[in-house]
């Protein structure tokens, strides 16, 4: 039944995924009420139905972030280990049912168990989206950019266009990472991530 949802969301439009520089997909969006622009700019409540197709995090490129709104997920398949900061102490949590989070509470997803589903419901913003470095606050776009991810609308090309990205890098030599760990260590090695 959710897979047939799923299938459908994407059929209607209404499915984007967040992508690494290697065209890998490191988590899908479902958007249930409406799309909702991946700038993070909306300020409506949603509903959407988060998939992360891979064992580790997207996050664990990044030290912590905040959420502009406060959140609630219910995990539906699998389950995940969240880092959350309270005052300068980082607690680890392990979810395998319901969540809440403040868009005070700075956190991480840290592991996940592989193809773990979650609805994840955001209310009204209450700040802009910030990714924590360290003592270093990063925007939104330029956490992006500094990860080399990207999220793009699902559509008819999205799989050719990735397929292209994937085929161009191995004409180039490089070889598509295994984890982000190494994915990282690729950045230093290249000289564009310190």
């Amino acid at each position: 039944m959710l897979d047939a949802l799923l299938r459908w969301l994407e059929r209607i439009g209404r499915k984007s995924v967040m992508v690494d520089f290697f065209g890998r997909v490191m988590m899908e969006r479902y958007h249930l009420l409406w799309y909702e622009d991946d700038a993070g700019k909306g300020i409506w409540p949603n509903i959407w139905i988060h998939r992360f197709p891979v064992e580790e995090s997207p996050d664990s490129r990044v030290a912590t972030h905040r959420h502009p709104w406060n959140t609630f997920s219910i995990v539906l398949r699998g389950g995940y280990t969240q880092i959350i900061k309270t005052g300068n102490v980082l607690r680890e949590h392990i979810h395998r049912k319901l969540t809440f989070l403040s868009h005070k509470k700075e956190h991480r997803i840290s592991e996940l168990i592989p193809h773990t589903v979650t609805i994840f419901c955001h209310g009204w913003r209450k700040q802009p989206w910030t990714f924590h470095h360290g003592e270093r606050v990063v925007e939104r776009g330029d956490w992006y950019r500094e990860a080399n991810t990207e999220w793009l609308r699902v559509g008819p090309h999205t799989e050719r266009k990735l397929a292209i990205r994937r085929r161009a890098l191995k004409k180039l030599g490089v070889a598509t990472p295994s984890s982000n760990a190494e994915f990282v260590a690729l950045l230093r090695e290249k000289g564009l991530r310190k």
